[in-house]
């Protein structure tokens, strides 16, 4: 009897035990997508990558999830370059989509992936990030678009406790598509040198700031006089210094100076351009396109992450009128220290300004011919706010030369009438003397 009780009990544990077994061995699409494993690697949460192109509809890349805000934990690794991590070949999990729908299958599909995303610290020592988003992304030229490519699929994952993201089963790009792999890290998003699957990608991030402390910024201007307008185009380069990712989306940003007239002795920075410039006569862009430029308060000013290195150049393209035989001087004041500030004078041989900065600065070339281009660079790179002048003089165009010679034109058009005039009043006084000499109103001969 007590062996039969026992052996019941068993069968009976056994019946109990069997679906907890079951539900920790199967986990479902919450658990790979909201509380990934970390040997598993990080859950996906982009949308649909087999969504059609047309249906005008791009898969989410936040996945219900808010890594830009979240504070990603570091793990400190040695110094020096970061050795391959053990668990780089070990098999990755498959990345399902943000529906919970099922991997797409292995058979024409991409090998697993490994991204690894390195922080550098503004003392230079390389960390791995655990909780960044990596952010796998598909663009498909769209002849539509004139040549531009669109999103057209997208999938995401968060890197584990040793800084690795984990992609499996992506399927493999057809035509005329392109692969990016991109981490965001407090708000900025960076991408990774190369798209592989051959070893692992690394993705290097940095600290936000918002001082600008470190910033420097180059100019590179060309001044070139035309039919009543002086053309402008200023090329900025954005250089940062430190280790940190200057941030500048908030507060007054970074303003491109801009050489305009002065007012009252000084350069006018803010307040000069209207609010929409008109497109023939102003343009303005930056590569790369990682952040905004607007034009506010009469300035063109930039908005968004700087990285470190020569990280931004922004070019302006503007022109302003001018009166035939006046001088100008135009003037402007850098908003950063500058380390390099080089003008370049361009004119066609007819039209001989004097284009020079105002005080001490070291020509480079001239040349000659057809058209004179002049270089020049300033002996000192002003300080941010040190105001920076340059000066036009003799400044002409064919028009002061046209109007002479219409103005010669029309005065020997009126001396040719004065003339004519003069001959045909001598030619009428000329035949009166005859006909009062020998002739007679009727023609006959006179009657004494």
């Amino acid at each position: 009897m007590t062996r039969r009780i026992l052996t019941v009990l068993a069968v009976v544990s056994a019946v109990a035990a069997l679906p907890v077994a079951t539900r920790a061995s199967e986990p479902g699409p919450a658990d790979v997508v909201d509380a990934p494993a970390p040997d598993a690697g990080a859950a996906a949460s982009a949308g649909d990558a087999s969504a059609a192109p047309d249906a005008g509809v791009e898969p989410a890349l936040d996945g219900g999830s808010d890594a830009d805000g979240a504070e990603a934990a570091a793990t400190d690794v040695a110094d020096g370059p970061l050795p391959d991590d053990p668990g780089d070949d070990a098999p990755v999990a498959p990345v399902a989509p943000e529906t919970g729908a099922a991997p797409a299958p292995a058979t024409g599909a991409l090998p697993d992936a490994v991204v690894r995303v390195v922080l550098v610290t503004p003392d230079g020592a390389a960390v791995r990030v655990s909780g960044a988003e990596v952010v796998w992304e598909r663009w498909a030229s769209d002849p539509r678009m004139r040549g531009a490519s669109r999103l057209e699929a997208a999938w995401s994952a968060f890197t584990d406790d040793v800084g690795r993201a984990r992609f499996a089963a992506i399927p493999a790009p057809g035509p005329g598509r392109q692969d990016q792999v991109r981490a965001r890290y407090h708000g900025v998003t960076w991408p990774a040198t190369a798209v592989k699957t051959d070893g692992p990608m690394d993705i290097v991030v940095y600290e936000p700031t918002t001082k600008t402390d470190a910033l420097t910024m180059s100019l590179e201007m060309v001044l070139q006089p035309g039919e009543g307008d002086f053309n402008f185009q200023v090329q900025a380069t954005l250089r940062n210094r430190s280790l940190q990712v200057v941030d500048t989306t908030e507060g007054q940003g970074v303003r491109i100076p801009l050489p305009q007239p002065i007012l009252g002795g000084l350069p006018v920075d803010w307040g000069f351009l209207p609010a929409k410039p008109d497109p023939n006569h102003f343009q303005m862009q930056m590569t790369p396109e990682i952040g905004s430029l607007y034009v506010e308060r009469g300035a063109v000013v930039y908005h968004g992450p700087i990285p470190p290195g020569d990280a931004l150049t922004v070019t302006v393209a503007y022109s302003t009128a001018y009166d035939d035989g006046q001088s100008y001087t135009f003037g402007f004041t850098p908003s950063l220290d500058t380390d390099r500030v080089i003008l370049q004078a361009s004119h066609p041989t007819r039209i001989a300004p004097r284009i020079a900065f105002r005080g001490d600065y070291v020509p480079l070339v001239r040349q000659g011919g057809a058209a004179i281009d002049t270089f020049m660079t300033l002996a000192r790179d002003p300080k941010a706010g040190e105001p920076v002048y340059i000066e036009v003089a003799r400044i002409a165009t064919r028009r002061p030369v046209i109007a002479t010679v219409a103005r010669v034109g029309a005065g020997l058009t009126v001396a040719a009438f004065v003339l004519l005039g003069i001959a045909m009043i001598a030619r009428r006084r000329a035949a009166a003397a005859a006909g009062h000499d020998g002739a007679s109103p009727g023609g006959g001969p006179l009657v004494g």
